[in-house]
């Protein structure tokens, strides 16, 4: 949503509790959100890079994330977050995660979410499941050759069906 004093944020790795038991925190020196980012219009580049005031010591449960190229089509993807448990619920304590399929007919798309662009969005579909508010930001994920690939970024959902 909006842009933060990078003083007043910090990132949490390392570790599966949303209040950072067992993790690092890291210490951000700026928030470079999207250029054409439009606060309280669509949601399209609804998107930001996060800079660390200092570099990252990789360990066993700290790893970079391996980017991929869009998957083919009805590919079974992972999305996770911290948002909103069963919608009416306060956030979760714990990562949560919750398979889906990428969907690739887009007027399925465009009759839930009038503003979706495919030329720059992916839509997934849940198997009665969703993402919830306060998963924004979360990865969505698909295994390829063994390992994790990150192909996208929650952005939006409907909230009747988030879990």
């Amino acid at each position: 949503g909006n842009a933060q004093n990078p003083s007043y944020v910090g990132m949490v790795l390392g570790t599966l509790s949303a209040d950072g038991t067992g993790g690092l925190i890291a210490s951000v020196a700026e928030i470079i959100v999207h250029p054409n980012y439009n606060e309280g219009g669509t949601l399209q580049n609804d998107i930001a890079i996060v800079k660390l005031s200092s570099p990252v010591v990789f360990t066993e449960k700290i790893q970079p994330v391996c980017l991929g190229s869009a998957p083919p089509p009805f590919s079974k993807c992972t999305i996770s977050g911290w948002g909103k448990f069963l919608h009416i619920l306060g956030v979760s304590n714990v990562l949560r995660y919750s398979p889906h399929q990428i969907v690739y007919f887009d007027f399925i798309c465009k009759i839930g979410y009038s503003n979706f662009n495919p030329t720059t969005q992916l839509c997934i579909e849940g198997l009665g499941l969703g993402s919830c508010n306060g998963d924004s930001g979360g990865p969505l994920v698909v295994q390829r050759n063994n390992r994790l690939e990150q192909i996208g970024v929650v952005s939006y959902g409907r909230p009747v069906i988030c879990n």
